[in-house]
């Protein structure tokens, strides 16, 4: 993003609660005034570019700043390069993403081989080239300006992109798009959106990311603060624990940003006109990382037992001080229910409801992230006058509970006679509907003294 743009906004300062101190080390000579991303180098050194209209090259600097290497990418063009980011073999990927006016449709992300081990000061890039699945307009309308990109991190195979939202009205939402990290043309895949705050828009941009190198916590840079992701315990980082931390009273354009370790950060703002220089700091965040993380319980599974009752199961946390399981029902009604077990016989429920269950572990003074949720239908009784069929299907979320009055074979089909699924069941038994289509079914049971057929959507278990 051109220093233009930034002027409109600067002073517009909002300090969060706790504030990061910035250490410089360095001033960046004016070659690298518009520096936008950054990468570590060996040595203690790092990696960084300038945005758009710059030189299609990176330059190594040391750890005061000063430039000690330039590579050329020889066949790429610097339109408006963002952001860098590493994988595991040391190969370098440059975000060619920058789109402040939501307007382009020649979106690439370079990628070259470990500079560090490049004999020559020219590389050729391999491309990845994309395309955002949910834009149809170039521009959008100032509503939907949401595909401008600042921000790259690499996580196993894949590359994932942050937006920076020009929304007008500012929805305060950066997306995140997924891309395999091979060469090639794609559409990105649109994963989750990430909240960063309500506003004004040059407080709460994202401007930079990293992982750090165990993998186990994200950052997204802002002008004048960060987010610090952590215990995410093999999720999402959204499901993890999201700290925003401060830089007091610093209001810089600052975009790039790497963990030079596991707790500490290199952070890179580009000059302000001819006045105040390019710089290169150093942060320690160590003091923002949780002392432990709680992981997040498996659910297991719900059970309907009687009317109003069912059993919630889950798998132990280690280290834990106890459980709260958290119930939604589709009548409105909520509940919150305390144990120290991995099971609970929830009764009281409203008898034909849809409910929603999740459990969290408590450890300490830290609550895990939720489990996935569990659906379910509460069981009810017969009505006057109705009579409960011998065999029942009930449909709950992703899940079938079958009512049979003894073992027998099971048999599932598509309203066009497709066989989608064949097993012997036990009386009670649950089995997953993942694999199955949504929308009606038909069913054929056959036990050693009886046969019937049936069909459903979703229901509600009927007992005598």
């Amino acid at each position: 993003m051109k220093r233009l743009l930034f002027l409109l906004g600067f002073g517009a300062v909002n300090a969060a609660a706790q504030t990061l101190v910035l250490n410089p080390l360095g001033t960046l000579p004016a070659l690298i005034s518009e520096t936008s991303g950054l990468e570590t180098a060996a040595g203690g050194a790092f990696w960084t570019h300038n945005d758009s209209g710059g030189e299609p090259a990176l330059y190594r600097i040391n750890s005061i700043g000063s430039i000690t290497r330039t590579l050329h990418v020889s066949n790429a063009d610097n339109v408006d390069w963002e952001d860098l980011a590493r994988d595991a073999a040391g190969n370098l990927y440059i975000g060619d993403f920058g789109n402040n006016s939501n307007n382009r449709t020649d979106l690439r992300i370079y990628k070259i081989p470990d500079p560090d081990t490049w004999a020559t000061d020219t590389v050729a890039a391999e491309i990845i080239e994309y395309a955002y699945p949910d834009q149809d307009a170039f521009p959008p309308p100032p509503a939907k300006l949401n595909f401008d990109m600042e921000a790259m991190v690499h996580i196993g195979e894949s590359l994932y992109l942050f937006s920076k939202n020009r929304t007008e009205p500012f929805t305060g939402y950066s997306r995140i798009y997924r891309l395999p990290d091979q060469a090639g043309s794609y559409t990105a895949q649109l994963v989750d959106s990430f909240y960063a705050g309500p506003g004004p828009a040059l407080n709460y941009w994202v401007t930079g990311a990293d992982i750090s190198p165990d993998g186990e916590k994200l950052v997204l840079l802002g002008y004048d603060k960060l987010w610090l992701f952590t215990c995410r315990n093999g999720r999402s980082f959204l499901d993890g624990n999201i700290r925003q931390v401060g830089f007091g009273s610093s209001f810089t354009q600052k975009e790039g940003i790497v963990f030079s370790d596991d707790q500490t950060l290199a952070i890179t703002d580009e000059a302000l006109l001819t006045f105040v220089p390019a710089r290169l700091y150093h942060a320690d965040v160590s003091s923002f990382l949780p002392a432990s993380c709680c992981p997040a319980p498996e659910a297991l599974s719900a059970v309907p037992v009687t009317p109003g009752k069912l059993l919630y199961r889950w798998k132990p946390v280690a280290g834990r001080d106890g459980y709260r399981l958290r119930l939604n029902g589709s009548d409105g009604s909520n509940g919150l229910r305390q144990t120290t077990d991995t099971a609970l016989l929830i009764p009281g429920l409203n008898p034909g409801t849809i409910y929603r269950a999740y459990v969290q572990a408590r450890c300490g003074n830290l609550t895990s992230p939720p489990s996935d949720t569990v659906t379910l239908v509460a069981l009810r009784t017969a009505a006057n006058n109705e009579t409960c069929p011998e065999v029942r299907l009930v449909a709950a979320g992703d899940q079938l509970v079958i009512q049979v009055p003894e073992k027998g074979s099971l048999q599932l089909f598509s309203t066009d006679g497709r066989l989608l699924l064949e097993k012997t069941v036990q009386p009670g038994e649950i089995l997953s509907m993942r694999e199955l289509p949504s929308g009606m079914l038909l069913w054929r049971w056959a036990g050693d003294s009886s046969s019937s057929t049936g069909k459903f959507f979703s229901g509600q278990l009927c007992i005598p």
